[in-house]
């Protein structure tokens, strides 16, 4: 399984407890660019400079054996504790201070305070395969942090300090609860193109891989899974779009 380059990422905020996509931009939402998907923001060419990459690591947790009789007598799996090293060339101000947890002061400006309380957002990937087809990671639950800003002087060339942030991973329960965060035997559930990886000891759901070429791909299903509660009418969802992105992903 090929990955060939990076189309883009979308993003939102998710309320902590319901992981539900926040909409409402007074709220603390995004303002999106998603037709019918208010609250979610893609990272394309035209809004953002274009992504630059989506490095994944740890999609899988630990195999831990336990020997008996001098042979292995059982093998469990820990958490998967994926992150992701995000990258655009120039996401929105708004954009990047809400992902990242800041609070806006009201007056332009957004604060970085010593609250423990950590930002949650869910995020999309997509890119294309050996055959061009999309294909896409979702992640339903995490946080991003901001990475090192290097700011330099420009010289005979333009100096361009683009966007890095990582996204930790960190699941939701089947019935929609908090994140997990110990470790149980993993289970990885494949149909139709479809992988997911499910901790057994309280059904936690940290990432879901989809294939556009798989039989009975669908993409709405798809975006209603990982950014659920944001889908909208047309009508209401014009009003936090932007006429430069109509398609769920690209």
């Amino acid at each position: 399984m090929a990955y060939i380059g990076l189309n883009s990422w979308m993003i939102a905020r998710i309320d902590p407890n319901t992981k539900k996509v926040i909409t409402d931009a007074n709220a603390g939402g995004l303002t999106g660019n998603v037709a019918n998907y208010p609250g979610v923001f893609n990272v394309t060419l035209n809004d953002a400079g274009g992504a630059t990459q989506a490095n994944i690591s740890n999609l899988q947790g630990t195999v831990t054996k336990t020997y008996g009789s001098n042979a292995v007598a059982r093998a469990a799996a820990g958490t998967p504790e994926p992150t992701v090293a995000l990258g655009a060339n120039g996401l929105p101000f708004d954009v990047l201070q809400r992902i990242t947890g800041m609070k806006p002061d009201g007056k332009g400006g957004y604060i970085r305070s010593t609250d423990p309380e950590v930002n949650h957002c869910a995020l999309l990937i997509c890119t294309t395969d050996w055959d061009g087809a999309e294909r896409f990671i979702g992640f339903y639950d995490g946080t991003v942090t901001m990475g090192n800003t290097n700011i330099q002087t420009n010289n005979q060339s333009e100096r361009i300090t683009a966007d890095t942030l990582t996204y930790t991973a960190l699941g939701v329960d089947s019935q929609v609860g908090q994140p997990a965060t110990t470790g149980s035997t993993i289970t990885s559930v494949g149909a139709g193109g479809k992988v997911q990886t499910i901790q057994t000891g309280n059904s936690v759901k940290v990432y879901h891989m989809w294939s556009a070429a798989a039989k009975g791909f669908d993409r709405k299903a798809m975006m209603d899974e990982i950014f659920a509660s944001a889908t909208t009418t047309t009508t209401a969802a014009t009003t936090t779009t932007t006429s430069s992105s109509t398609e769920t992903a690209h």
